[in-house]
């Protein structure tokens, strides 16, 4: 993230689980599982399930999962399956820091390298980016993300105000939260046309 000053919080401890329930809207759509490695090798493991049975006329079922450096909050290693209808599509994808080459597999193509790649995030990398730096009260952050379209740019606010909002995973319970007021620039590439001004809650 490009950021002014420091103000990174270690939220997530070695085995901790935690657990997003997806909603667009009023649409029920999944359930987000970030867990960290049960191996000493800072890298967490994001995962997320994604259906559409409540959209009407959709029939789209995913399963992604990342994994993030801890150290550097990038994406490292990215899994999609997906089933929509009878159309089934696998994508992989793996980040070479070192390197700055990125290795993308799918149904059609194989071990695509991209070179001059620098860090990057996808969307539950930047669920964990705004955990991690969610200490953050008035500073803005950028956090680059890659999509079908090459590199995006979402800008995110972290206010100093603070709301009660209720968790679905927690039986509807209240639990105070740091307002995040930010702005995705992610154009053809943002899914269920995500894109513009939106608010968070972390």
């Amino acid at each position: 993230a490009e950021a002014q000053g420091p103000a990174r919080k270690e939220v997530f401890q070695q085995g901790e689980e935690l657990v997003y329930k997806v909603k667009y809207g009023f649409l029920k759509l999944g359930t987000v599982v970030i867990q960290t490695s049960s191996a000493n090798d800072q890298r967490v493991q994001a995962r997320l399930r994604f259906w559409t049975a409540d959209v009407p006329f959709l029939h789209t079922r995913s399963t992604v999962t990342d994994e993030i450096d801890a150290r550097s909050l990038n994406l490292m290693r990215f899994q999609e399956h997906s089933e929509n209808g009878d159309v089934v599509t696998n994508k992989e994808m793996t980040y070479d820091p070192a390197k700055r080459t990125l290795d993308y597999t799918d149904d059609q193509v194989k071990n695509r390298i991209t070179t001059d790649i620098r860090p990057f995030n996808d969307a539950l990398c930047l669920l964990f980016n705004m955990r991690a730096w969610s200490g953050a009260g008035g500073k803005a952050y950028t956090f680059p993300l890659r999509g079908k379209d090459g590199e995006k740019r979402v800008t995110v606010t972290f206010t100093n105000e603070f709301s009660n909002e209720t968790v679905p995973a927690l039986d509807d319970k209240e639990v105070r939260t740091r307002v995040l007021q930010g702005r995705a620039e992610m154009g053809a590439s943002s899914p269920l046309g995500a894109d513009g001004a939106f608010t968070a809650y972390v």
